[in-house]
């Protein structure tokens, strides 16, 4: 069984994939922010959705990237 970099050098390989692999990481760089910032303020997801009003659901949501903010 290949590691996860081994898998992800292969499947990069392929050009629509790495396509759709560029397409995405911009969203992922978003995600990757929100998550980090709120982690260095040592905020829960909870406490994010309180102080954006909106509720915490929506932010694991977004975290994982299931959903698009609006």
């Amino acid at each position: 069984m290949k590691n996860w970099d081994e898998a992800k050098e292969t499947l990069l390989k392929d050009p629509e994939f790495g396509e759709e692999v560029k397409k995405l990481e911009p969203e992922h760089q978003i995600i990757s922010q929100l998550i980090k910032a709120r982690i260095e303020q040592n905020i829960t997801q909870e406490e994010l959705a309180k102080r954006i009003g909106t509720r915490q659901g929506n932010i694991s949501r977004l975290e994982k990237g299931n959903s698009n903010p609006s």
